[in-house]
This record gives structure tokens, C-alpha cells and sequence, in this order.
């Protein structure tokens, strides 16, 4: 007859007490997830690939309206931005701020305006 391995002294005896010293208690069970039918995982899948689409497209925007690329990756840009409008109004509104920003005029300081300002500065 085998015998139970036995513990040491120093090892405390399991415990039905929580980690607060009052009863422990198990957790609920999970609820089950309900079936989803094979038109809602579809669903489901093509959310998450138009998430990672909208994600590529949004951080090629910039390049997009600078026109750095080719004409394939063009076309593919054009193509989402045609089928979403979350993209699609992210991509009008950078195109307007590029444009104002084009449009805006630089203007000219004298060379004195360096050292003026450097005076005020020290001066207080």
C-alpha cells in the first residue's frame, strides 16, 4: 500500500478561507457565449479586417495626398476611402489642413527682430 506523500511542518494546511481570512467563495461560473450563426462571424471578421484596413490607410494619408505612391497602392487607397466614411472624412479634413497650410504665406522678419527680441528676454 502506497503511502500519501506527507507535508512538511512548515507548509501551511490548505484552507477553505479567503485571502481576507473570511469564507472562500468560487467564482460565478462564466456564463455561456451564445452560437452566433455563420453570417454574424463573417460579420464579425470583415469589422476587424476593415479595422486593420482603416488603420493602414489612416497612417498613409499624408503620403496619399503628397502623392508618394505608386499607382497600384493608389488605386488600393482610393478604393477604401470610396467604401468608408470614417476614412473618408479623416482623409477631407487632413486634405483641407494641408491646403490652408499651402496656401498660408511666410512672412519676413527684419534681421534686428532676433536681437530685439533677445533684449526683451534678458531685460524682462
Amino acid at each position: 500500500m502506497a503511502r500519501a506523500p506527507s507535508r512538511s511542518p512548515r507548509q501551511p494546511r490548505p484552507s477553505k478561507r479567503g485571502p481576507r481570512g473570511g469564507a472562500f467563495k468560487a467564482p460565478p461560473p462564466r456564463a455561456a457565449r451564445p452560437a452566433r450563426s455563420p453570417a454574424a462571424v463573417r460579420k464579425a471578421v470583415t469589422a476587424r479586417q476593415d479595422s486593420s484596413r482603416c488603420t493602414r490607410v489612416l497612417t498613409r494619408l499624408q503620403k496619399f495626398i503628397e502623392n508618394e505612391f505608386s499607382p497600384a497602392q493608389r488605386a488600393e487607397i482610393d478604393r477604401h476611402l470610396a467604401s468608408c466614411p470614417d476614412c473618408r472624412r479623416e482623409y477631407e479634413a487632413m486634405r483641407s489642413l494641408i491646403d490652408t497650410l499651402d496656401q498660408s504665406r511666410i512672412v519676413q522678419v527684419p534681421d534686428s527682430f532676433r536681437s530685439a527680441l533677445m533684449a526683451k528676454i534678458r531685460n524682462g
